[in-house]
């Protein structure tokens, strides 16, 4: 299911799609830049029920795509969603 909001952005006006990575010591990047349509973005830690917005985006990539950039950490996994603006 969709998240409700990060960073102000709401995520569930479109469909979407989750993907996990392991993080890291240091900077992180997701850049949707390329997509085919405009774009939203959210990072969160935590687990099913209680997420935590770590960073969100909307429109900070190339044209209408988004590019979230934070600092990691080694020991959290990373839940990023990939969402479309409006019913893109």
């Amino acid at each position: 299911g969709a998240p409700g909001t990060c960073s102000g952005y709401s995520m569930n006006t479109a469909g979407g799609i989750w993907y996990t990575v392991q993080g890291w010591d240091g900077p992180m990047t997701v850049d949707l830049s390329g997509s085919s349509f405009d774009t939203r973005l959210g990072i969160y830690t935590g687990s099913c029920g209680s997420l935590v917005c770590v960073a969100g985006d909307d429109d900070s990539g190339t044209s209408t795509t988004s590019l979230v950039t934070w600092t990691g950490n080694a020991a959290t996994t990373y839940y990023i969603y990939v969402t479309g603006y409006s019913t893109n």
